[in-house]
């Protein structure tokens, strides 16, 4: 792989993953510092020139090619992972509604956000429609369960609360 290729990945991951739109040197330290047992093969171009150039500019010292390279090395595996991890992402799917949203997209939410802000006007609007014994609920729960396995899964309190809360987001 030509480290142009690299540093093209590396820059998509910042810029468009993190939203870094340059080198800081907290993040040249922090890959300068990894020792991963993985090594990517490389064949330098000039890219890699000005990649070092660039680095001497942001850590205002002169930087050795053995630690460009490890760094170019470092930085290009971590950015790989993260686009490896983006993927992996189930894109989340639509719904008319709060609760069926829920279920489809397999209760993955941000959970104690959304029960923390829950007015009691809305937790009494959930309970309306979704009762204790409904299978509503019960599916709601055994969804809830499976994506956040715990001793005991969640009380039907704390998701009519889950619920509340993120349909109060929801409109």
């Amino acid at each position: 792989m030509k480290s142009s290729e690299m540093i093209k990945t590396i820059k998509y991951v910042e810029t468009n993953c993190h939203g870094i739109n340059q080198m800081y040197k907290s993040r040249i330290t922090y890959f300068q510092t990894q020792n991963l047992n993985k090594t990517q093969g490389v064949e330098y171009d000039s890219e890699f020139e000005d990649f070092v150039k660039e680095l001497e500019t942001v850590m205002e010292c002169k930087v050795y090619i053995p630690t460009a390279k490890k760094i170019l090395n470092n930085w290009y595996l971590w950015a790989e992972e993260n686009l490896e991890s983006l993927k992996k992402i189930e894109p989340f799917v639509k719904a008319s509604e709060p609760i069926e949203w829920l279920i489809l997209n397999h209760f993955r939410i941000e959970h104690a956000t959304f029960s923390n802000d829950a007015k009691e006007d809305s937790i009494h609007a959930v309970r309306n429609k979704m009762p204790q014994d409904s299978d509503l609920y019960k599916r709601l729960k055994v969804i809830a369960d499976k994506q956040y396995p715990g001793k005991r899964g969640f009380t039907y309190e704390y998701l009519v609360k889950v619920v509340a809360g993120f349909s109060e987001a929801w409109s």
